[in-house]
């Protein structure tokens, strides 16, 4: 019983990363291509599910630790990957682009994918959420008590503190991820 409550539980999660990510059409956020949701067939089998990408090369992570044919990036391509990471964020955060607010809340260069031209796209939405809509009282800031999920060295120290939710976490993150970017070292 408890294993098909956490396959119901895995299965909703990946239900909404395909709702979140589905509403956004930006050209560097990581569109659904498609989605299965089937049954395993037979008595008593989980529920199985699947999110389908574009097929990426690699992820940013993966492009700067370097290796076996990887080219190093030059200056101008790491300043424009960086735009692009930017882009993606911003229109997570535009309410005019998706239908809503969102936070990513996941930044990081695992997360930031990179195609066969070298297009840096935002993935992974297992951890958006939406930022309420604002009335004329409220603050650009949205505040609510979490559980802290998500990379350590990639969130803001605040986030760390108060377990508080804003768009002010993905704009840290994406600070992490230009240092990175720009040093080519970890933040680790």
């Amino acid at each position: 019983m408890l294993f098909r409550s956490i396959a119901e539980e895995n299965l909703n999660a990946r239900e909404a990363e395909v709702r979140k990510a589905g509403a956004y059409n930006h050209p560097n956020l990581l569109p659904v291509i498609g989605y299965c949701d089937e049954d395993g067939g037979g008595a008593g089998a989980t529920r199985r599910s699947c999110i389908i990408y574009p097929l990426m090369v690699r992820s940013l992570e993966e492009q700067l630790a370097g290796g076996q044919g990887v080219p190093d990036l030059p200056y101008q391509e790491r300043v424009r990957i960086l735009a692009e990471v930017f882009s993606g964020i911003v229109a997570l955060h535009d309410p005019a682009v998706g239908g809503s607010s969102m936070v990513h809340r996941d930044i990081k260069t695992a997360n930031v994918l990179l195609d066969k031209d070298m297009r840096a796209l935002v993935g992974d939405f297992g951890l958006v959420r939406n930022i309420p809509k604002l009335t004329e009282s409220a603050t650009r800031t949205h505040t609510e008590t979490v559980n802290i999920i998500g990379t350590q060295q990639y969130m803001a120290p605040e986030f760390l503190r108060g377990g508080t939710i804003s768009s002010k976490m993905d704009v840290f993150a994406c600070g992490i991820v230009a240092l990175e970017l720009l040093t080519g070292r970890p933040s680790r």
